[in-house]
């Protein structure tokens, strides 16, 4: 960790450690997010996930974050996602192939 002097003369550690603990909380919340295609809205979720993923991982490709949403739908809903998408596939083609997928199962 990085216990360089920040602001106020206090080391970095302590006057980072809120934003951290932000991050952990979201990144937290995510990772015990689970779709459940009987009780969630497609939209509400995705929208959701997509924020908690942009504020830990600000980098991240807008491929790698539907990737990491479908992959929180787990077995044959994360298949059927996975198949019917692309690279290039924009938000919107995902709500529509989520909400699309899970009203047929």
């Amino acid at each position: 960790m990085d216990t360089k002097v920040g602001l106020g003369g206090k080391p970095k550690l302590l006057t980072n450690w809120p934003r951290m603990l932000g991050n952990l909380q979201r990144e937290t919340a995510f990772e015990s997010a689970k779709f459940n295609a009987d009780e969630d809205k497609a939209l509400p979720l995705f929208c959701q996930q997509k924020d908690r993923l942009k504020a830990f991982y600000p980098e991240i490709s807008e491929f790698m974050i539907h990737r990491k949403i479908l992959g929180q739908c787990g077995g044959d809903l994360e298949n059927a996602f996975k198949t019917r998408t692309t690279e290039k596939s924009s938000a919107e083609d995902i709500i529509n192939i989520f909400e699309e997928v899970t009203t047929r199962t």
